[in-house]
């Protein structure tokens, strides 16, 4: 794996790791390392062939089914 290709996936997990605690996507972003939001979501996008936005919105249902459930 290249070099640059590492640090990406290195930062995008760190990325959704923020996202996960509660981070906004921006935050996330820019505590990750990435240049911008704008950085983070077309390399999310280039990786998983998704929005980071359409990940946490299809997410969100299934956080507060979980919440509800005591889980």
């Amino acid at each position: 794996m290249p070099l640059r290709r590492y640090r990406i996936w290195n930062r995008m997990g760190a990325a959704v790791r923020a996202c996960g605690e509660g981070s906004s996507l921006t935050e996330a972003a820019h505590a990750a390392g990435f240049a911008s939001s704008a950085h983070f979501s077309s390399a999310f996008r280039d990786m998983f062939g998704m929005m980071p936005s359409d990940l946490l919105k299809a997410l969100q249902p299934v956080e507060a089914r979980a919440r509800r459930d005591g889980l």
